[in-house]
Parts: structure tokens; sequence; C-alpha cells
């Protein structure tokens, strides 16, 4: 007879805390933080497309891939058009935390760069497989 007596109040409660968490959730983002939110989650997916892209490449040809190739273009334009929706004039890019007088297109820009200068960084160089050599003599 306890557990009857006890069940409903733990309904109750989970409910309670179920529709609690349900309102902080649906507690909208200020502009600024959307366009913060969009560009680190945007770049964030840029980097991971155009890493498998120019891993294919290299996989494929040996080689990092060309210039205008159609999967890095792709994903810069995704970019693109999600910073720029979510980033659309100079106030909302300076209320997300970017410098004042940053516009949404050099915002574009220096993400573009982000995404294909920290895949470029990973990528093999011509000196990849060589060892340096110690500057040092064992003695």
């Amino acid at each position: 007879m306890q557990i009857r007596r006890v069940v409903p109040p733990l309904v109750v409660a989970a409910a309670s805390l179920a529709s609690l968490a349900g309102v902080r959730d649906a507690r909208a983002l200020t502009p600024g933080q959307r366009c913060e939110k969009t560009a680190a989650k945007a770049v964030s997916s840029c980097f991971r497309t155009v890493g498998k892209a120019e891993w294919k490449c290299y996989r494929d040809a040996g080689a990092g891939c060309l210039p205008g190739d159609e999967d890095v273009t792709r994903a810069l334009a995704k970019l693109e058009t999600k910073v720029l929706d979510a980033c659309p004039d100079a106030a909302r890019v300076s209320a997300a935390g970017y410098p004042p007088l940053l516009t949404p297109p050099a915002l574009v820009d220096r993400l573009h760069e982000t995404c294909t200068s920290n895949v470029a960084s990973l990528v093999p160089g011509p000196s990849a497989g060589r060892r340096p050599r110690c500057a040092m003599r064992r003695r």
C-alpha cells in the first residue's frame, strides 16, 4: 500500500522537472549568441568535411585536392550561407564577440581561412616520413 502512495508524487515530481527543463531549452538565444553559435558549428562542420575531402584526395591520388575541388567548394559555400544567415550585419557580428569593425563578409573570409588552413596544417608536407636529425650527439 505504501508504494501506491509514493508513486503519484514521484510521477508529479518527474513531470515538473521535465517541464522545467523544457522551459529552459525553449529560451531563445540572443541574435549575437545565435551568430556565435552558428559560426562555431559552421567552422566545425567545414573542418570535418574538408578534412575528409583532403584525406580522400591523398588516399586516391597521393596528393592534396586540386583548387576548386567540388567537396571543398561545397563545404565553404555551406559555411558562408549559414554564417551570413545568422550574422547578416556588423552589429550582430560585434554582438557575437568579434572585433567591432568586422563585417559579415570579412567574418566569412576569416572562417574560410580557418577551415582550410587548419586542414592544411594536418596534411603531410614534403618532408613527411623523414625524421629530423638531432643536433646533439650521443656520448
